[in-house]
C-alpha cells in the first residue's frame, strides 16, 4: 500500500473515531437520556439490604472507633429504617446525631447528615406521619454535600417513596435544593423536574441503591 492510501485510511479511521467519541458525548450529556447509565443499575432487592445490614453490623460490633460508628451508622439507619426496624434506626440516627457537633468540620459531615434524615423520614413515613416525612426529606436536601454527594449525588429513596404517596411539591423542593452542591448532575436535576412536573415519577436508579 503506498503513502497515499495508506494517509487516506488513516484520516477515515480518525473521522470514524471522531464520530463515535462526539455521538457518545451527545447521548451522555442530552437532556433525554441524562440518568440512563444510572438506571441501567438495578435496584437492590430487601434480601441484599439485609445482607449489607447484617454485614455492617458485624463490622461495627464491638468496635470502639467512634469516628468508623459515626460514618457507618448512618447507612445502617438507614437500611433499618426501610426494611422496617425503626427503633433500631431511631437508635442508630440519636448516636450519629449527638456526635455531629464534634465532627462538624469532617469532610464526612455532609454524608451523615444526609443519610440521617434520610432515615428519620423513611421511619415517619412508614409510620404515616407524612408532616414528619417531608420535613426530613427537605433536611436531608440541606446537606452541604460531600466529595461524593457532589460527584455521585444524593439518595433518592425517600423521594421516590413520597412520589408514590403523591407528594410531588415536596419532592420538587428537594430536588432544588441538590443543586447547591450537584453541579455535575448532566442534565438529571432539570429532567427529573419536569418529568415530576408533567405527573410522571422518574427512574432514578442507582440513586435507588444508596
Amino acid at each position: 500500500m503506498d503513502a497515499t492510501r495508506r494517509k487516506a485510511l488513516v484520516a477515515i479511521f480518525a473521522i470514524f473515531g471522531a464520530g463515535l467519541i462526539g455521538a457518545a458525548w451527545l447521548f451522555w450529556n442530552s437532556q433525554e437520556n441524562s440518568g440512563v447509565i444510572a438506571s441501567m443499575l438495578p435496584v437492590l432487592p430487601e434480601r441484599d439490604r439485609r445482607a449489607e445490614l447484617a454485614s455492617l453490623e458485624a463490622a461495627l460490633q464491638g468496635t470502639t472507633d467512634e469516628y468508623a460508628r459515626w460514618v457507618q451508622l448512618p447507612r445502617l439507619a438507614h437500611l433499618d429504617a426501610r426494611i422496617g426496624n425503626p427503633e433500631c434506626a431511631k437508635a442508630h440516627v440519636a448516636e450519629v446525631l449527638a456526635l455531629a457537633p464534634k465532627y462538624v468540620t469532617d469532610w464526612n459531615y455532609g454524608n451523615v447528615t444526609h443519610k440521617a434524615h434520610l432515615a428519620l423520614g423513611h421511619i415517619a413515613l412508614r409510620a404515616g406521619a407524612l408532616e414528619i416525612a417531608r420535613k426530613e426529606l427537605l433536611a436531608a436536601g440541606d446537606t452541604r454535600g460531600s466529595p461524593q454527594l457532589d460527584s455521585f449525588g444524593p439518595s433518592m429513596t425517600l423521594a421516590n417513596d413520597l412520589l408514590a404517596k403523591g407528594e410531588r411539591e415536596v419532592v420538587l423542593a428537594y430536588i432544588a435544593k441538590l443543586g447547591r452542591f450537584w453541579k455535575d448532575d448532566r442534565g438529571s436535576l432539570n429532567m427529573w423536574t419536569e418529568m415530576i412536573q408533567a405527573g410522571r415519577t422518574p427512574n432514578f436508579g442507582a440513586h435507588l441503591v444508596y
